[in-house]
């Protein structure tokens, strides 16, 4: 039993290491973060309870997302579109939802953005 368990960490350990160099999921800005903006992000990203050694993190103002690898894509858009609907988009499953710093002024819309990354913890099978 206990060897189980080592090796069964283990293989929990390898799969984290692999997912790390993959990026299976993305977190996209529109634009770079404030000092302002950088601490409500890490606040949201340690909210999801993704190590951050597996997200990759990238800023994509022109809404190229052939820069992250990843198949799976939070996009933090500064001039939202349709927010909180899946898209298929240039071979990436993406979401929309508010850039932190429109966060910060409008409070009232974390709830919102909570549920877009919920979503995303259900796609990556993680909720």
């Amino acid at each position: 039993m206990y060897l189980t368990q080592v090796l069964g960490l283990k293989q929990i350990l390898s799969a984290d290491i692999e997912l790390a160099k993959n990026y299976r999921f993305c977190i996209a800005l529109s634009q770079e973060l404030t000092h302002q903006d950088s601490e409500l992000f890490e606040k949201m990203v340690s909210a999801m309870k993704i190590a951050k050694a597996e997200i990759e993190t990238v800023v994509i103002e022109s809404g190229d997302f052939s820069q992250t690898s990843a198949l799976i894509v939070l996009y933090m858009n500064h001039d939202p579109g349709v927010l909180g609907q899946w898209k298929q988009i240039q071979g990436k499953k993406v979401i929309e939802t508010l850039h932190p710093s429109l966060l910060i002024q409008a409070p009232q819309r974390k709830r919102e953005t909570w549920e877009h990354m919920k979503n995303v913890l259900r796609e990556l099978g993680l909720e």
